[in-house]
């Protein structure tokens, strides 16, 4: 059976080791990131730590500041800031990209989403998101 994950994967590693090969620095090394995020997002459902799926985030973060330069950021609490949650793998990377898309579509200048353990205790997160200066807060919960 043909996996379709797979050959992308497959795909991704020989271009990243060609960009190697030609001493393309800034290729490879987007190439050699964009191959650790599909690979990361293809155990979807496996139980991962939120100190894991931000650290997989980040990476993800500075792909869409290549597609969108200066128009991207985040920030997040410290990771001993947050408690011992468990998320299923790529739930923040599938919740933000949402995100950056509508902003993109919405010709938004400014995206900024910040991250922070919820005040009211119980368990979850909270996204501020900010566009062109208007804010919002969006909850985000272990599943």
């Amino acid at each position: 059976m043909f996996r379709m994950d797979s050959f992308f994967q497959r795909a991704l590693i020989n271009a990243t080791q060609q960009a190697y090969i030609e001493q393309a620095e800034q290729t490879h090394s987007i190439l050699s990131d964009l191959t650790g995020v599909i690979r990361y997002l293809s155990r979807q459902g496996q139980k991962v730590s939120l100190n894991r799926e931000l650290q997989i985030f980040r990476t993800f973060a500075d792909l869409w500041r290549v597609i969108y330069p200066g128009r991207f950021s985040w920030a997040a609490d410290e990771p001993d800031g947050y408690p011992d949650l468990y998320f299923s793998a790529g739930d923040l990377i599938r919740f933000t990209e949402k995100l950056i898309e509508e902003a993109a579509e919405q010709a938004v200048a400014e995206l900024t989403i910040l991250l922070q353990t919820d005040p009211s205790d119980s368990g979850g997160l909270v996204l501020k998101v900010t566009k062109d200066g208007g804010e919002e807060s969006l909850r985000w919960t272990p599943v």
